[in-house]
Order: C-alpha cells, then structure tokens, then sequence
C-alpha cells in the first residue's frame, strides 16, 4: 500500500490491492480546499482503498487547519457516515440527511 500526497497535481493518491484511488482538489484560499472528485477504480467491489484514502485526507487537512468544501458525492458521504469528522468543513452541512 502506498499513500501520498500530489502537491503540484493537487490530488491525494493510494494504490491498495494494486488499484489506484485518488480525490482531487482545487485551493480556494491558502486554508480553503475543495475536495471535487474522487476516483474508485472499476467501482471496486472492496471499498476500503476509498475508506483508507478518505480517513487519511480529512486526517491531513485537520492536522494542517485546513478546511474544506465537500463537492465530490464520495467526500460528502464519508462525512455523513463518519460526523466527528465535519469539524474540517467551512460550512457544516447538516450531516443528519444522508
């Protein structure tokens, strides 16, 4: 499993079981992300590439005081399943809908 951190292409990436997961953002401001788009290779029927990729993601940006904009379908549902995350939106969406 490898795990890292795309600086110039603004993207993290995990290859897991040798399939590549990646979620792409843009800076909206030195603190301010947009989390836009995720990719799941072949809609893995394992999802945990996508889990290990997300938790380590929101874990960054929280560490780093960053906060986020969850466009990308992938990143809000990761919040919705895991609430003591939202503390890292810029604006909390109410997490109770699904």
């Amino acid at each position: 499993m490898e795990l890292f951190h795309d600086i110039i292409r603004q993207k993290f990436v995990l290859t897991h079981n040798g399939k590549e997961f990646s979620t792409s953002y843009r800076m909206l401001g030195h603190k301010f992300w947009d989390f836009y788009y995720t990719t799941i290779p072949d809609l893995a029927i394992d999802e945990s590439g996508k889990d290990i990729l997300l938790k380590y993601v929101l874990d960054f940006v929280k560490a780093n005081h960053i906060k986020i904009r969850a466009t990308c379908l992938c990143v809000q549902e990761f919040l919705v399943n895991h609430k003591n995350m939202k503390e890292v939106l810029y604006h909390p969406y109410d997490l109770k809908q699904v």
